[in-house]
């Protein structure tokens, strides 16, 4: 059956010469949801999956966002490929006009750097050089604040430089090396535009444990909190925003997208305000995360969660300008407090929580 519509769908886009639409990471947390916006608006799309376990991750994203769920998951048009492996993504460029690039390896483990590699350089370069190959009219590139450099001065713009021999972390370095193969394909004539997202909040599939975490947090409070300042933007903002470059004559260009700039105090409290708590009142500081890495560090299942970075990371200030992407384009933000606020009431819905 599965064949069948493949089939089918290749002659109705024959027919009609339709536009299509490649995603990858489809099944992943932000392509998920850029996918079901993209059939909501009625159009064609190809996503790139690489085992049947993660097109079922896709389906539950879905279901948790659309009442339509069904029947617009059944519109997908999939190719399986690994993105690292240039001859499987030649295969999935046949008959594509636009490419949205969200797949990427997250990780803050320095011993996970050539798989990181691997995905977000390597995987980036295959898809830049089939865009170039089979003439894609637009692609939009999913880089990260993490490619951008830090500004000790006052808020971080999309003009500040990023030094990849810094003590930066894997997935800094190689999102920035992935953007640079995306700038290499623009000399060469790809008419592309790059997004940096700040931490992205939406409603995702949990697995059983973050389930129990999540409803002890909303039922009990969170008293602690570190200090350190983060971006955050709503991940159908993100998505409404992507659309709309794509869309755009705008290339070229890099875009930072951030609602808001608050700290992670602020972010614990409006989880806090949801359960009805007061707000947190610890703090949380530098030498006690540093007792906790060292426990972690001597531990068989810390030690790949609590790292250097991530100290670093829960306490490091990093605001950044949205400025670029207002004056490019006509968007409104949601804000923060409502995001978590939507998060939580479509999880107690599906989840119980």
């Amino acid at each position: 059956m599965q064949i069948f519509l493949y089939f089918f769908n290749l002659f109705i886009i024959f027919i009609f010469a339709l536009k299509m639409i490649l995603v990858t990471g489809a099944t992943g947390n932000l392509g998920s949801h850029l996918t079901l916006k993209l059939l909501e608006n009625n159009e064609h799309v190809v996503c790139l999956y690489r085992n049947e376990k993660s097109i079922e991750n896709l389906k539950q994203i879905f279901s948790l966002n659309s009442p339509e769920a069904d029947n617009l998951f059944r519109k997908i048009i999939w190719r399986k490929a690994d993105i690292t492996n240039l001859a499987e993504v030649e295969d999935c460029f046949e008959d594509i006009d636009y490419v949205y690039h969200c797949a990427a390896m997250v990780s803050l483990n320095n011993k996970k750097y050539q798989p990181a590699y691997d995905v977000n350089v390597t995987g980036t370069e295959n898809l830049v050089n089939m865009a170039l190959k089979y003439k894609v009219k637009k692609f939009l590139h999913v880089s990260s604040i993490a490619a951008i450099g830090e500004n000790k001065n006052g808020m971080i713009s999309e003009t500040n430089y990023f030094n990849p021999s810094l003590n930066n972390s894997v997935y800094s370095k190689t999102k920035y090396y992935g953007e640079m193969r995306v700038w290499r394909g623009i000399e060469e004539g790809l008419n592309a535009v790059i997004v940096n997202p700040s931490i992205i909040l939406g409603p995702y599939k949990l697995s059983n444990s973050i389930k129990r975490v999540i409803k002890y947090f909303k039922n009990k409070g969170i008293k602690y909190y570190t200090n350190g300042i983060k971006g955050y933007i709503d991940v159908f903002d993100l998505v409404d925003i992507m659309i709309k470059l794509m869309e755009s004559d705008i290339s070229s260009e890099r875009f930072i997208i951030s609602s808001e700039n608050l700290t992670f105090k602020q972010i614990i409290d409006y989880i806090n305000l949801y359960g009805n708590h007061e707000p947190s009142k610890i703090e949380v500081k530098k030498f006690t995360l540093e007792i906790f890495r060292f426990l972690a560090a001597i531990s068989f299942f810390g030690r790949k969660m609590f790292t250097r970075q991530t100290v670093y990371y829960l306490l490091n200030d990093k605001a950044y300008s949205n400025d670029k992407i207002k004056k490019a384009i006509d968007h409104k933000f949601k804000p923060i407090n409502e995001s978590i606020a939507n998060i939580f009431k479509i999880y107690e819905k599906e989840y119980d929580i």
